[in-house]
């Protein structure tokens, strides 16, 4: 069952995290993210965006907290990643009649990649996630995931309340869990680009690429 972590689990962010923030409240955030679709250069929302970035990456050691109590395997390599304004209005545009998307409703502003050294450590971990953290979980060890060919891992967004000057804000964090042929995989693909997440369909390498698929599966 999918929800939010309980709030007694979560800890507050240091109060240097709260300084200087450029907005008020979620509904600043909100708003900010409407005038940056509407305009990219608009100073002051992308401002306001850049402050709830920061703001979810000073509070990054929460989600990492959360993330621990899964009882991660002992061989393991955790990393964390803040989403880029670009990489952010991407998302935004990428259906431009869904006027609510707004940074902090989105899944991956936060995110973790666990590889892990072995198949049954990864969907162990990621039923841990689930069982722990009430994740939505996604398995595309299963069914494929649009980044194309050869593509594996489990996916799951973890969502819970951060505590925010004497307030609580609704956040989530996505989880990747993978392998280490799963990672090294997934890497050879980004660094392509999109032709790789498409599985350079249509190109001299398909055939070439599912071949080599089908070794490690």
């Amino acid at each position: 069952m999918t929800g939010y972590v309980n709030p007694s689990r979560v800890s507050a962010c240091t109060s240097s995290s709260y300084k200087e923030l450029a907005f008020k409240s979620m509904g600043d955030v909100r708003r900010a993210s409407k005038e940056f679709c509407e305009n990219p250069q608009n100073f002051e929302a992308r401002n306001k965006l850049n402050s709830y970035r920061k703001f979810r990456l000073n509070c990054i050691q929460t989600s990492l907290s959360l993330l621990k109590e899964s009882e991660l395997p002992n061989r393991v390599v955790v990393s964390a990643r803040l989403k880029r304004l670009k990489s952010i209005y991407r998302k935004m545009m990428r259906n431009p009649k869904q006027t609510t998307v707004v940074i902090n409703e989105m899944d991956d502003v936060v995110g973790f990649r666990i590889v892990c050294e072995s198949l049954m450590d990864a969907v162990g971990l990621g039923k841990r996630v689930q069982e722990v953290l009430k994740a939505r979980m996604k398995n595309y060890l299963e069914t494929e995931h649009r980044a194309g060919l050869g593509y594996r891992a489990i996916h799951g967004i973890v969502r819970f309340r951060q505590p925010l000057q004497g307030t609580h804000v609704k956040v989530r964090f996505e989880v990747q869990i993978r392998t280490w042929y799963q990672h090294l995989w997934a890497c050879w693909c980004e660094k392509h680009g999109e032709q790789a997440k498409e599985g350079f369909r249509g190109s001299n390498y398909s055939d070439d690429i599912r071949k080599l698929i089908l070794q490690f599966e």
